[in-house]
């Protein structure tokens, strides 16, 4: 089976359809052409779930000019003016972060739904300002043909194909039977379970990582043209379908769940909170659902994460038992799932890797510091980076509303441009209890300051004045491969 990325986000299951056996979920595979064009454009600009793919292939090609680059660096810019925001549904626990709205989901979900460009600028007036709107889908248009001619146009008779085989397949295997069980073992109360959909666009090839994700009562998914394990595939659809259940059950199961991991105030219950939506999808789909419709266990990865991975492993003989069973997520498969992390992992709560995972940047004077430059460092070299927000400047209103939402187990980091500190008086005024115990040090040259106490957040101060300084403080942090626990000032 082939690797893959999956993300979740919310589901809700509405009707569509293609019939499947018995009384399972009508599932419906459709091919979208305008979620395709998305896609390219996202990896191009490196936005939020790039394909390596697909930008290589046009990095490659003879598309790839200045007038280009300008383009892509123009809808990064409309991107990240806009799409920062991410509203949570009020009401659930803190950790279920699926549980929200952003407007990164929210226009990979209306590319999934439109049948033209126009369509598509139609579904998201009101998201953005019309200036910024209008100038987006300028943008879109101009890539369009170069998608068109380098992607869709190559790819959609090997789309079609898998699509036929993949219906075939799936008509072929006792997937209402599979799907009763696992949503048994969640406690999921979906909507009727009528209709799941799957987004399709396809990925050149035989090889490599693709992804897929779930929003609201559709899944995105990429296929590659030549796609090389029918099996593999539909294993990432019940994955995705695991995801629905999860954010399907019911808020009282919710927070039953929620005190499981509470009630344990270790880093590997915050750890193994933070992994277990993705775990249990990619034991169940990519392992048990696999195995029991091709007849054997995949010896390959089954995440394109090494935690997840490592956890989705660990804990399948319990999922396993659990599904044979028909028994439901209780506290001892919690418990089970904490202890197998810490077996992993047990020098997580003094790992910079680990602790990294999760992480708020904010900038301060950055002066020729580029944020988006920050964020690209980060994303190459914290293995494992889950969740990274980035904000500038530090007295930025948007800014102060992110570091409001920031979950209790986010990890910190301020990164000084050598430039003007009025604004991080204001910032410090507004939040002392993140920047207690810290002094800004009169020190010209690159510098870092940590605070490694384990029942705290990992708090990071840094000045860099380019973005190779930057670049050697991420080497530095994680070269140091277990923190001190005191507070250290260190020049670098």
């Amino acid at each position: 089976m082939r690797k893959f990325f999956l993300f979740s986000f919310v589901i809700l299951l509405v009707p569509f359809g293609l019939d499947a056996r018995e009384k399972s979920p009508l599932i419906n595979l459709e091919k979208s052409y305008v979620l395709g064009l998305w896609s390219f454009v996202d990896s191009l600009a490196e936005l939020k779930r790039p394909s390596k793919i697909l930008r290589d292939k046009y990095l490659a090609s003879s598309y790839n000019t200045l007038k280009a680059k300008a383009d892509v660096d123009q809808i990064r810019d409309i991107v990240s003016k806009n799409f920062g925001q991410r509203y949570l549904f009020s009401g659930f626990p803190e950790q279920r972060d699926e549980m929200s709205w952003d407007l990164h989901q929210h226009v990979y979900y209306q590319a999934s739904q439109s049948k033209t460009i126009e369509d598509f600028e139609s579904r998201l007036g009101q998201t953005m300002p019309a200036a910024d709107l209008k100038q987006l889908i300028a943008h879109l248009k101009t890539f369009d043909p170069i998608y068109k001619k380098m992607i869709w146009n190559p790819e959609e008779k090997s789309l079609d194909k898998n699509r036929f085989n993949l219906v075939k397949r799936l008509n072929s295997i006792p997937f209402a039977q599979m799907y009763d069980k696992v949503q048994r073992f969640y406690r999921a109360q979906p909507a009727e379970k009528s209709h799941i959909t799957f987004a399709l666009h396809p990925i050149p090839g035989k090889g490599g990582n693709t992804t897929a994700t779930v929003i609201y009562d559709t899944a995105l998914v990429q296929v590659l043209s030549d796609e090389p394990d029918l099996d593999g595939r539909l294993g990432v659809f019940f994955h995705e379908i695991c995801h629905s259940f999860y954010e399907a059950q019911p808020l009282a199961v919710q927070k039953k769940i929620d005190q499981f991991f509470q009630n344990d105030t270790s880093f590997w219950s915050t750890m193994t909170y933070k992994l277990i939506n993705e775990a249990l999808a990619t034991a169940i789909g990519n392992g048990w659902f696999y195995e029991k419709i091709s007849g054997k266990i995949d010896t390959t990865s089954w995440y394109n994460d090494a935690e997840i991975d490592a956890l989705a492993k660990a804990i399948y003989p319990m999922v396993v038992e659990y599904l044979e069973k028909n028994k439901h997520i209780d506290l001892p498969f919690i418990q089970f799932s904490i202890a197998k992390i810490k077996e992993l992992y047990p020098q997580g709560p003094v790992s910079f890797k680990f602790r990294l995972n999760n992480l708020m940047v904010v900038g301060a004077g950055l002066g020729a510091v580029k944020l988006s430059a920050l964020k690209s460092e980060l994303r190459q070299n914290v293995e494992g980076l889950r969740d990274l927000s980035m904000s500038s400047p530090i007295d930025h209103p948007r800014t102060f509303e992110n570091l409001e939402q920031m979950r209790s187990e986010t990890s910190f980091m301020i990164i000084f441009g050598g430039q003007e500190t009025d604004s991080y008086k204001v910032f410090a005024k507004k939040f002392p209890q993140l920047v207690e115990n810290f002094r800004l040090p009169s020190l010209s040259k690159r510098w870092v300051w940590y605070d490694g106490n384990q029942s705290k957040r990992l708090r990071i101060f840094a000045q860099v004045q380019t973005d190779e300084d930057f670049t050697q403080l991420v080497k530095f942090l994680l070269a140091e491969e277990t923190m001190k626990r005191s507070q250290q000032l260190i020049e670098f």
